[in-house]
């Protein structure tokens, strides 16, 4: 399995937001400049996150976007559900095999097991957290240099 694109782009903006929280808002345009990415790609994935109630957007002069939630509020498991949904990784298509199992499947009982783990491990890990080790992550994610500091 792996996460789509747009999952990346969410979790390095709402990390921005995060990181900026000073201030009132921030453009779509100013985080897509600094993760090097589409403008009009990142507004799509912000009106997911926006219905998900992670961030508020702010219309007018001095509109963008805020967090809606305290980063130490916000996991990456709230993230990634509010991009990808919350259908699970693994679904069998028993009736295609005319298989007998579907309740005591080992095969699905073993990646649901699995999905839980990854979600427990995942809601454990807040923006707040992130953030704490930003400052000795700067030299390695050139993009952060763009975050005043």
């Amino acid at each position: 399995m792996q996460l789509s694109q747009s999952t990346e782009y969410a979790i390095h903006s709402l990390f921005y937001l995060a990181v900026n929280n000073n201030r009132q808002t921030v453009l779509v345009s100013e985080i897509a400049r600094a993760q090097n990415i589409s403008e009009s790609y990142l507004a799509k994935i912000f009106q997911g996150l926006v219905k998900a109630g992670l961030v508020r957007s702010y219309r007018g002069a001095k509109g963008g976007y805020h967090l809606a939630v305290p980063a130490e509020k916000i996991t990456l498991k709230n993230i990634m559900q509010a991009v990808e949904g919350t259908s699970p990784i693994y679904t069998c298509d028993h009736d295609r095999r005319d298989c007998d199992f579907v309740v005591d499947c080992l095969i699905t009982a073993t990646m649901k097991k699995a999905e839980k783990k990854m979600y427990e491990i995942l809601d454990k890990i807040t923006l707040e957290k992130l953030i704490e080790n930003a400052e000795e992550l700067r030299n390695q994610m050139k993009w952060l240099d763009s975050i005043p500091k």
